[in-house]
């Protein structure tokens, strides 16, 4: 079930970037795609870029949760997961626009992967090992 909590917090995550999605269609008066509007732009790509990768996180996830890694990992990577969607939207909706910087997709980014990477590595040596 640990991996349901992340699954859910994400979901929550992406629930809020929708609604601001929406917001900014009804505002610029956009049906479909962006009509050229920088910040809706954004804010897709933002929602995007998650539904992209979360899914197979969540994969290895859950298949690691089922494998036994402790609990303890499976927050680790869960925590470092959520803070790096978070720091991704936040990027693309708000930093790179207003703040002019793209530290925080760069930890977005890496947030994402690392996790990613380390349940992968988990997933190989548990079929090789076990």
């Amino acid at each position: 079930m640990i991996t349901g909590l992340y699954a859910a917090l994400v979901a929550i995550l992406m629930v809020i970037v929708g609604v601001y999605i929406v917001s900014l269609r009804i505002r610029h008066q956009v049906s479909l795609g962006d009509g050229g509007e920088k910040t809706l732009e954004a804010a897709q790509r933002a929602l995007g870029n998650t539904a992209e990768w979360l899914p197979t996180f969540l994969i290895l996830m859950w298949v690691a949760e089922y494998s036994d890694l402790s609990a303890n990992w499976l927050h680790g990577v869960g925590i470092i997961m959520v803070l790096g969607r978070v720091s991704h939207a936040f990027s693309l909706i708000v930093a790179e626009q207003k703040l002019k910087t793209i530290r925080f997709r760069q930890f977005g980014m890496f947030a994402m992967w690392l996790p990613m990477l380390l349940l992968a590595v988990y997933l190989i040596k548990e079929f090789f090992i076990f």
